[in-house]
């Protein structure tokens, strides 16, 4: 068996597909040419760009949005989904570019069952630590059908190499003569260098990425490695808050295996999706004006899970992740004032049990101590898809404002935070799409 390594494939098989660069092309041939006077384009319903009356809603966002001078590509990678904003300098934030498609790992994910239901032996090379990947790799093995894997993949799924193999997977830099090749990448520049050309939209001087941190897939259940990542970083922070917005700068700690990959693949800043979001309310001036004279809880509500963040004069002091449906009362999904709403205020004030979310399939992390002025956090505000699930515990912020556009933004105003010394040190260590 070859040594883990970097090296690249001396072989890749019959066929090579890169995921996202397979729905660029098609999506390449649907572009309009005057992309600025705002439409939507759908890609077999699962992919869109748009420009203009998506963000009429944003301009709540201008204040920090007027300190950017240079095009810089925002960035949030979800399992099922990709959504960037390409930030264009000079423009009112209705005409800033947002675009959505399938994440790279949900395409790699469909393609790769397809394969299995074909019965076809398969070829792994590239960079992804998706946490949906690993399932789709083992009903591949557990077919009966050959899974051989580049040794810098396998290095980021798994820091074991006779884990893999008792899984059956073979880690070798050359693949087998009938092999499917499929390559896993996190983010792929020249797939959006090439659409953003088609558009006629300028070439970013920086990209900015937003990712959940897994851990090694096959190595650590996933709400256990983002706990562990949460708690290194209030560790690091002397048990006291933590400085949102010198995260950007400061990068992932070896604690955060995922976005250390996505940043050394990748060559952009990177934060975890808890602090984009968190970053991303602040940037609203009544709600970041509001958090310097009080403790703030801001909730997050998307898809299936339930994220909250305790904020305080730009500080973070307290996280919280659990399934939506955790302390809800089915089948309405209403949210159950006996249960959700003692656990919020029990989060509120620090009283929150590890126990409690671990029960529940999540987690709590928080400082060593929340500061009494910030009053016990109460003034609540909600985004996501979800949020009307919790219209009665707080302020809604934007029906447009789900989880990812939330840390899109959130990105940009973290940027738009550094000093000129500190975003010059960005620019030069990213490589621009060109």
């Amino acid at each position: 068996m070859a040594a883990f390594g970097d090296s690249p494939p001396q072989r890749r098989g019959r066929n090579r597909i890169s995921p996202l660069s397979a729905e660029m092309s098609v999506l390449k041939l649907l572009c309009s040419k005057t992309p600025n006077t705002g439409f939507v384009i759908n890609l077999r319903r699962r992919a869109y760009f748009t420009s203009g009356k998506k963000f009429r809603s944003s301009a709540m966002f201008s204040p920090f949005i007027e300190n950017l001078t240079v095009p810089v590509f925002a960035v949030s990678l979800s399992n099922s989904l990709l959504s960037a904003i390409l930030h264009l300098p000079g423009r009112p934030p209705r005409e800033q570019c947002f675009f959505q498609l399938p994440s790279p790992e949900k395409l790699l994910t469909e393609r790769l069952s397809a394969y299995t239901a074909s019965r076809n032996a398969l070829y792994l090379y590239g960079q992804s630590m998706g946490a949906d990947l690993p399932r789709a790799i083992t009903e591949h093995v557990h077919a009966g059908l050959g899974m051989t894997m580049h040794p810098r993949l396998a290095c980021s799924l798994s820091a074991r190499a006779d884990k893999l193999e008792t899984l059956g997977i073979t880690v070798s830099s050359v693949a087998p003569p009938l092999a499917v090749s499929l390559k896993a990448e996190e983010f792929e520049a020249d797939a959006w260098r090439m659409l953003l050309d088609t558009l006629h939209l300028p070439q970013p001087e920086l990209i900015l990425i937003a990712a959940d941190e897994y851990g090694r897939p096959f190595d650590m259940e996933e709400t256990h490695a983002r706990r562990f990542a949460v708690d290194s970083l209030f560790v690091r922070h002397n048990g006291g808050g933590i400085e949102l917005f010198s995260l950007l700068a400061a990068g992932p700690d070896e604690h955060m295996p995922r976005l250390s990959a996505i940043k050394q693949t990748s060559g952009a800043p990177v934060l975890d999706h808890i602090f984009a979001f968190a970053l991303g309310l602040l940037a609203a001036p009544r709600i970041a004006g509001r958090s310097l004279r009080e403790g703030l809880t801001l909730l997050h509500v998307d898809g299936l899970w339930l994220r909250a963040a305790l904020v305080f004069q730009n500080r973070l002091f307290s996280v919280l992740e659990v399934p939506l449906n955790a302390w809800t009362q089915p089948p309405a999904g209403n949210a159950a004032p006996d249960s959700l709403a003692r656990h919020l205020e029990d989060f509120r004030l620090g009283w929150l049990p590890q126990e409690v979310a671990a029960s529940q399939g999540g987690f709590v992390s928080r400082a060593a101590c929340l500061p009494p002025e910030a009053e016990g956090f109460r003034p609540t505000f909600i985004c996501g898809n979800n949020a009307e699930a919790l219209a009665l515990y707080g302020q809604r912020v934007g029906s447009f404002f789900n989880c990812q556009a939330a840390s899109c933004w959130g990105l940009l105003h973290a940027y738009s935070s550094l000093d000129a010394a500190e975003r010059a040190a960005c620019r030069a260590i990213c490589p621009v799409m060109r």
